[in-house]
Parts: structure tokens; sequence; C-alpha cells
């Protein structure tokens, strides 16, 4: 990677560990004057097994005592502090809310490469 073109920096906001996914909202903090939300703030799902990235389409949020619902044109994803589910076409994944600072690290810098190519 040339000093040119570095990659993005990132804030994990909410992460979410399934059996064989993560899900997670990344906010950009590298680009601060930048009025369109859709490229700063990212729902991503990352596949365990192949750390295949894929970019969450969102289509709605809702928060509520504690309860987040996020729709997304891949599937709902409903969560709180303990726990979720992600629902999408294979179905139904148990989640695991987890601090930020956990996402592993090879991960995060998947998701970094993944992002500077959108």
């Amino acid at each position: 990677m040339s000093a040119a073109n570095p990659l993005p920096t990132l804030h994990v906001l909410y992460f979410l560990e399934g059996e064989d996914l993560f899900l997670a909202e990344v906010k950009r903090t590298d680009l601060i004057n930048e009025p369109d939300k859709s490229k700063v703030f990212f729902w991503l799902l990352v596949k365990k097994q192949t750390e295949t990235v894929e970019k969450l389409d969102f289509v709605s949020m809702k928060s509520e005592e504690g309860k987040e619902q996020r729709l997304f044109l891949q599937g709902d994803l409903f969560f709180d502090t303990q726990g979720g589910s992600f629902e999408d076409q294979e179905g139904k994944h148990r989640l695991q809310t987890r601090p930020p600072v956990r996402l592993p690290e090879n991960t995060l810098q998947e998701i970094k490469k993944f992002i500077q190519n959108l």
C-alpha cells in the first residue's frame, strides 16, 4: 500500500459475533467533512471462514428501551447489549454482542481494504 493511498481510519461502533459470521457497524474517521452519511457509516457482514466482507444496504433503524433494530436489503438485525439475531436468505443467525475492541485485527484490516475499494 502506498503512502498516497492509505487505508481508511475507522471507529467500530457495534460488533456482533455469530457462529460463522461477524456483523459490525463502522464509522470512517478520516472523512470529517463528508455530508453523505452513506460514505461515512457502514454495516458490514464478514464470513469467518473466508473473511469475505459484504456491505449491507441500510434501509431503516429503530432504537427503543435498549433494543436495537436495523433493516437491510439483505436481512433484518435485532440486538441489545447481550446479543441478538440476523435473519437473511441463509436463515437466522444467533449473535452475541461484543465490545468493539474485540473485533479481530485481521478482520479489521480486511474491512479497511474493503472500504477503501468502495
